[in-house]
């Protein structure tokens, strides 16, 4: 298993890391949270770290993961249901999403609302929900050629660049609740 052998996870850390990453997580504020402290891993792609994460979770989501990820979605289409059925109670916290499905599709109501879960499941992953995107693409190695060529074309004489990213203190209140969570 080669994401075990690179990454420094731990089996204790396969609930977390799965935790972490549905809850919207990018790769690399999951291993901020798993405590792990080896640069190596920061410096890989984003897109590499995120599939090693998921190739380690991998065991876990075929064997009982699974089964409860399961009785969790089962669970949700029953509240889902339930929901439904008395509207004026619910109804004030559907209205956002049914309202721009409105605004999409004024045909029918019912896949609208879908398509519209659909496209929040898959723009919600792209913003990680604890640094808000800013571990994700901006700490890459082609942004920091970027900004390398920016200081080289400003003529500066230096022979060697140190580039540090300092979070904004507003997201510790994000790592709190996502911790909470």
């Amino acid at each position: 298993m080669r994401s075990g052998v690179m990454l420094p996870l731990k089996e204790k850390d396969k609930p977390v890391v799965q935790k972490l990453l549905s809850a919207g997580c990018c790769a690399r504020c999951v291993l901020r949270f798993c405590c792990v402290s080896v640069q190596a891993a920061y410096r890989k792609p984003h897109q590499e770290t995120l599939k090693e994460l998921q190739a380690f979770i991998g065991n876990t989501e075929n064997g009982k993961s699974q089964d409860s990820v399961a009785a969790d979605s089962t669970e949700e289409n029953n509240k889902s249901h339930d929901a439904t059925a008395p509207e004026p109670t619910d109804e004030p916290a559907d209205d956002p999403p049914s309202k721009r499905a409105k605004l999409e599709l004024s045909g029918t109501e019912a896949p609208s609302e879908e398509d519209a879960e659909e496209e929040k499941l898959t723009e919600e992953p792209s913003v990680c929900v604890a640094c808000l995107g800013i571990l994700q693409e901006l700490c890459g190695t082609t942004q920091a050629v970027k900004i390398a060529e920016k200081v080289k074309a400003e003529k500066y004489e230096l022979e060697t660049l140190v580039l540090s990213v300092s979070l904004p203190a507003q997201l510790c209140v994000r790592e709190v609740s996502v911790c909470v969570v």
